[in-house]
């Protein structure tokens, strides 16, 4: 099963938490999604290598719209049942402001180096230029991504 996300908000997602919460310095947005390690193309070699072997691929936007839905989807791949009020348990314990609440418990984490930062989906628009766009569908081209590709 393979859970993803869009690589532009994995990308903004990911040069918040390398700046904010490691404390690195990064460089502009627009270079950072060019690193070759740690950037966009690194992001499609990781799905390229990984999409065939997944018998259910779940998007983080599918899950934040229908939790219970896509859970269920997770549930029938792996072949097993639960009843309904057990699942609602545990989407209640894995919502953003639970797992907030375990990160501040392990200590003080100031708001902007959280790992659970905002959990927003389409964020990147207000990131990304119009040649960070054209660089997004180079790859997507490249790589022949068959979701995200608007």
């Amino acid at each position: 099963i393979g859970l993803i996300r869009d690589p532009r908000d994995v990308m903004v997602s990911f040069y918040h938490f390398q700046k904010d919460r490691k404390g690195r310095a990064v460089a502009t947005f627009s270079e950072f999604i060019r690193d070759r390690t740690q950037g966009l193309e690194s992001w499609f070699t990781h799905y390229s290598s990984w999409r065939r072997h997944w018998a259910l691929v779940v998007s983080y936007e599918a899950l934040k719209a229908d939790t219970f839905g896509e859970f269920n989807r997770i549930l029938q791949v792996l072949g097993v049942t639960y009843p309904p009020d057990l699942i609602q348990t545990v989407i209640s314990r894995t919502t953003l402001e639970s797992t907030r609440a375990a990160e501040n418990t392990a200590g003080a984490v100031k708001p902007e180096a959280r790992f659970a930062r905002s959990g927003q989906t389409k964020q990147w628009p207000a990131y990304f230029e119009p040649q960070d766009l054209a660089y997004y569908a180079e790859l997507v081209k490249r790589y022949e991504l068959d979701v995200y590709t608007k």
